[in-house]
């Protein structure tokens, strides 16, 4: 059937505001326009401007299948190329003109740079395709994709988000670690080793500790007599040189009792050497107080002889060295506290006979043997070799000399008490000590747990398994400690007395504890 102008132009409209992406006026189905050169139907110049439309008409052909309408190229052209109406502005009815796919090119990527109103700062990039294909002509999307896939290859790859989780995921799938979360594990990981090898070396410790024989229940009772051992023939002092000694131990103990010496950073241990010989307690032939003093970095070792004569609490007058044997190691630390002011915070007491293995495991001590000494240390050694069950001329010194003396030798050296009286004996005793620990520090750990081995089993104390465990672990700075050994009587403040048979050292007390005080509690 024949259309108007009015018809043709309409449905020129029409299919322009389609192809613009506005909804056509009515809910029908566009019809296809196509032009040709020779079209049978042609829109004169004069069209827009005569009120007969029919006339400009030469004749309309109308095509039966899909009602098209075909007119000329200009006509077609002009209707195409008019301004666009404005567009939406709602959320789902975008506005992107066809001039945008002609005109667009790899550098003008910035929608506003091309005309496009409402789009400030979007770029054509920031479109998905389906958002294109929804709001844009077929002829548009065709030339966009085009292109946009030629600038996405060319494009550097937009920078990943940083994940706010723990994890970030691998190419593979797998977790990744944040350099945070792997810094806290390393740490962790470290703790966990470190305690493992603390609790380790705890428990090596502690499995060293339950060697030594600790004294939870101690036996305090006093004897009521104990055999009378190293007893002379010399006559008895004159009455009135005892009376005075007796005089000036009471006032010591009685007149002049003050509050014992004390500090925090000293620590005092009584290490005594005891040879029982088959009884029940025997004697403490060695009385050494060990003094860690922190403030001075120093361990002073101070002998007490044995043939002191003092009170011992709940016995009465005698020698020092009986406070073992009537009370054991409790008599003894309050015989020498309430005598001498010092505060003793716990003892450790060795078997003499046990010396011989520590000797011998740290490899032997060097010390020179006079000639005067050298045939006591003889006599001594036999009677060692006989208790040991060893042949009787076993280690024994050929002459005088510096030697790398074993267990047995060093203890024969140690036991010499008529070369110097008491007084050269304590300071050989002293001596070796002071060997043995100079050898200890060189020791390897091997070497050292043969040396604990062999020790700790012959350990008697009154030290808690806590108390030793916080020794052990200062045990490495006490090794650096300077030592200082002295020996109570000092010099010039004794007289030799003979009591009941006993040959006995007479002190001043108030010379003896005052220097005590100086030397032990000092400080820098």
């Amino acid at each position: 059937m024949d259309k108007s102008l009015d018809d043709i132009i309409k449905e020129a409209m029409e299919k322009k505001k389609q192809r613009e992406g506005v909804q056509p006026s009515e809910q029908t189905t566009p019809k296809k326009v196509s032009f040709e050169d020779n079209a049978d139907y042609h829109i004169s110049d004069e069209a827009d401007n005569t009120s007969d439309l029919d006339a400009t008409i030469d004749k309309v052909n109308v095509a039966p299948k899909d009602d098209s309408v075909t007119i000329s190229q200009d006509v077609f052209d002009d209707l195409l190329n008019s301004e666009p109406k404005e567009a939406s502005k709602s959320k789902d009815d975008r506005y992107v003109p066809e001039f945008l796919a002609d005109n667009y090119s790899e550098d003008d990527v910035d929608l506003t740079s091309l005309g496009v109103e409402g789009k400030e700062g979007k770029k054509i990039t920031d479109y998905e395709s389906k958002d294109f294909k929804k709001d844009s002509p077929k002829d548009f999307d065709r030339a966009y994709y085009e292109k946009y896939d030629k600038l996405k290859k060319m494009e550097a790859p937009e920078e990943r988000p940083k994940s706010k989780s723990k994890h970030r995921l691998k190419k593979n799938g797998k977790k990744k670690w944040s350099v945070r979360r792997k810094v806290i594990t390393i740490i962790c990981v470290i703790l966990v080793i470190l305690l493992l090898l603390a609790g380790t070396g705890v428990a090596v410790i502690f499995n060293y500790i339950s060697k030594i024989n600790i004294v939870t229940n101690p036996d305090i009772s006093i004897a009521s007599s104990i055999e009378d051992d190293d007893l002379t023939d010399d006559p008895d002092s004159p009455q009135s040189e005892i009376d005075a000694l007796n005089e000036a131990i009471r006032q010591n103990m009685e007149e002049n009792a003050t509050e014992l010496m004390f500090d925090d950073n000293v620590y005092n241990i009584l290490i005594i050497g005891t040879d029982s010989r088959g009884e029940d307690r025997g004697r403490s032939d060695s009385m050494i107080l060990m003094s860690l003093n922190k403030n001075t970095e120093e361990i002073v070792m101070t002998s007490f002889l044995r043939d002191i004569y003092l009170s011992i609490p709940g016995v009465g007058y005698t020698r020092l060295n009986h406070a073992y044997a009537y009370g054991g190691a409790e008599l003894l630390m309050e015989t020498i506290e309430q005598n001498f002011k010092i505060q003793i915070d716990k003892y450790v007491t060795v078997d003499f006979n046990s010396f011989v293995d520590v000797v011998d495991a740290v490899g032997g001590v060097e010390i020179t043997v006079t000639d005067e000494e050298l045939d006591y240390l003889n006599s001594y050694l036999t009677e060692i070799n006989s208790l040991r069950g060893d042949t009787s001329t076993d280690s024994q010194l050929s002459s005088a000399g510096t030697y790398t003396l074993n267990g047995k030798q060093a203890l024969a050296y140690s036991r010499i008490r008529y070369v110097g009286t008491d007084f050269g004996r304590t300071e050989r005793q002293r001596t070796v000590m002071t060997k043995v620990l100079e050898k200890a520090k060189d020791l390897s750990l091997l070497e050292i747990n043969d040396l604990l081995n062999v020790l700790l089993p012959e350990l008697t104390t009154n030290l808690t398994q806590g108390e030793i465990f916080s020794l052990v672990l200062d045990s490495v700075s006490y090794l650096s400690y300077d030592t200082v050994s002295q020996a109570i009587p000092l010099d010039n403040t004794y007289s030799y007395l003979t009591i009941s048979g006993m040959s006995v050292l007479g002190i001043d007390f108030e010379v003896c504890i005052e220097h005590l005080k100086a030397t032990i509690y000092k400080s820098n």
